[in-house]
């Protein structure tokens, strides 16, 4: 047995034929910095090993045909200028030049699994790497099983991007949570009881903004807690992430509320909402969120900072450009306004926004009885104007958008759902692309039996083309060249694993001092997370 104990892998060895005999060892091996794939090769039946050191996949043997077995000196196994990102699998295989056959070998190298073998009737014993035997060798894992028992995650989560492996999300029965990811991370941190609404933190990267927007580490939530004299939802409060505790701490925005104030309510609404009640959660208006990626400047002299759209009212998230200070006594420069009606449907499906200035909604179309919804039905505001316009769709059918995530202003795409055969020709789950002229369909990730249909999709925009994942309740898919092909990326995922498939995101692309990461949120088995730094 070879195990790995602080920066060494040692050997331990039991006699098997003596019940009673112990465990022998350890024996110091070599330096690692992993554990080693270990097996028994036709060599004098020596012990083969094959561990990482840096970023350098390693191999040494046990010459079992020697007195006093001794351990080689390691060489290395990955080619010139390769890394290796993960533990390596192999085996002995029959085929070869002669009859020792191959090693065959399995290695992660960034996104990518590549193989390599080795001849073992050829002189040298050398390495050769072949072929990458696919693209989408993302390990999920989740570091935030933690602390709480109850881990159902509904789909209004996000993380910073400014506060490194920072995540919140709301739960059911267990309100809003965050927590800090990675090794050397936090567990989850419950800032609030109740039914979970809203946990999502604001973007804190502006290309065009100068100074610093201290908004990515603050976060806007909302849980079912109801207002004493009205007994309506208290109205979405704000947090922010303090850097002693690495936890949210509500703000405070006057009179010990932590509730962001409302103050410019839909015209003709009486009785006028107070301001201090800030946005509530009306009966049977259910809200949807979007966080703003890159905030622009805005009208007024503020920055956009996120949407809420409550049945077909939009209302804006408004902040003031400096909010930097070892906060937080005085109330935060940020406000909800009313801005904007949609006609023409019953209710937003979906709900886009990157830069602040142009949103992207799918409206659901109201039908009268006996007949069959058309759709999907994309509209592109103007958040700056208030201007609307009507985005083309390529051959219609009776669907609707699960979700929408924006490349640039002349690319995005959806996860739509045609449910009704008979209008159009399109039936099933597809992803559409906004082509910058009209919604097109290209291909769609091949889902398995039960699999149900896509509820989620998100999109890496810094890799050219962008990077699109798209997700089920169980499963994750990978296409890196404009959704015309698609691939599997699930593995690490549990079996059982199952997402909510309500309004918002089940899927989260955000970029941090870590690196680039998706997050996948479930309903049930906590949150997930792919790691690509060394190809993102």
């Amino acid at each position: 047995m070879v195990v790995q104990e602080g920066p060494f892998l040692v050997h331990y060895w039991h006699d098997s034929s003596s019940a009673i005999s112990p465990w022998n060892g350890p024996t110091l091996i070599h330096q690692a910095d992993s554990a080693g794939c270990f097996f028994v090769s036709d060599y004098n039946g020596n012990f083969e090993l094959v561990y990482r050191l840096g970023n350098l996949l390693m191999h040494s043997f046990r010459d079992n045909g020697s007195g006093g077995f001794p351990w080689s000196p390691p060489t290395v196994i990955s080619a010139p200028g390769r890394k290796a990102s993960g533990p390596a699998c192999v085996f002995q295989g029959n085929y070869g030049s002669g009859s020792h056959g191959n090693f065959e070998l399995l290695v992660p190298e960034g996104a990518s699994v590549m193989h390599y073998y080795r001849d073992n009737d050829k002189p040298g014993f050398k390495w050769f790497p072949t072929v990458s035997v696919m693209n989408s060798a993302f390990k999920f894992r989740s570091n935030y099983n933690r602390n709480l028992a109850t881990l159902e995650f509904f789909t209004n989560f996000g993380g910073s991007n400014t506060a490194d492996l920072a995540l919140a999300g709301p739960l059911q029965d267990n309100g809003t949570v965050d927590g800090i990811a990675g090794p050397n991370g936090t567990p989850w941190f419950q800032l609030q009881g109740g039914d979970g609404q809203v946990a999502l933190y604001l973007s804190g990267r502006s290309p065009r903004i100068s100074g610093k927007l201290e908004a990515g580490t603050t976060a806007i939530h909302l849980n079912n807690e109801e207002e004493e004299d009205d007994h309506l939802n208290v109205g979405i409060k704000s947090a922010h992430l303090q850097s002693s505790t690495q936890k949210l701490i509500l703000d405070d925005h006057g009179k010990g509320s932590a509730v962001i104030h409302l103050d410019l309510p839909k015209p003709g609404v009486t009785p006028v909402p107070p301001p201090e009640k800030g946005l509530r959660r009306g009966a049977g208006a259910a809200f949807q969120y979007e966080i703003v990626r890159s905030p622009e400047n805005f009208p007024k002299g503020m920055i956009l900072a996120a949407l809420a759209v409550q049945g077909l009212d939009l209302y804006v998230l408004l902040v003031g450009q400096d909010l930097a200070s070892p906060r937080r006594m005085t109330p935060l420069d940020m406000h909800w306004e009313y801005h904007f009606t949609f006609t023409g449907g019953t209710g937003v499906n979906a709900l886009a926004c990157a830069d602040g200035m142009t949103a992207i909604v799918e409206l659901e179309v109201s039908a009268k009885p006996f007949m069959k919804p058309s759709g999907p039905n994309f509209w592109r505001l103007d958040l700056t104007t208030g201007k609307i316009v009507a985005m083309p769709v390529a051959d219609p059918g009776s669907g609707s958008a699960q979700s929408i995530a924006i490349v640039s202003a002349n690319e995005a795409y959806a996860a739509v759902t045609f449910e009704l055969a008979g209008i159009g020709a399109k039936l099933g789950s597809l992803i559409m692309c906004w082509n910058g002229t009209q919604w097109v369909f290209r291909a769609s990730p091949t889902l398995g039996p039960g699999e149900g249909g896509l509820i989620s999709v998100t999109v890496d925009p810094l890799q050219t083309p962008a990077t699109i994942f798209a997700a089920t309740a169980s499963k994750v898919y990978i296409s890196r060249d404009s959704a015309k092909t698609w691939t599997r990326a699930s593995n690490g995922l549990p079996v059982g694993i199952h997402a909510h498939s309500g309004y918002g995101r089940t899927l989260q692309w955000v970029r941090d001092g870590q690196g680039s990461h998706v997050y996948f949120a479930s309903f049930g088995r906590s949150i997930w997370s792919i790691t690509t730094k060394e190809t993102w």
